[in-house]
């Protein structure tokens, strides 16, 4: 609900979606077209994450060398 709201807002969000996830998050994509400031990081396996976690560190890591 936390990230429906930043989003619905207009806030830039990362959200860090569990497989399996709900089907309005669409299935092969990163980004939502409701919520056009959102980034999704989703599970690539159930109870995976590890992987998401470190998606998230790169993306950080690319978002701070860009400011």
């Amino acid at each position: 609900s936390i990230g429906h709201l930043a989003s619905g807002l207009g806030t830039e969000t990362w959200v860090m979606l569990a497989n399996p996830y709900d089907w309005r998050w669409m299935l092969d994509r990163s980004d939502s077209p409701w919520y056009p400031k959102t980034r999704l990081f989703k599970q690539p396996t159930p109870g995976d994450w590890k992987t998401v976690i470190e998606e998230i560190t790169q993306a950080l890591k690319e978002r701070v060398a860009l400011q």
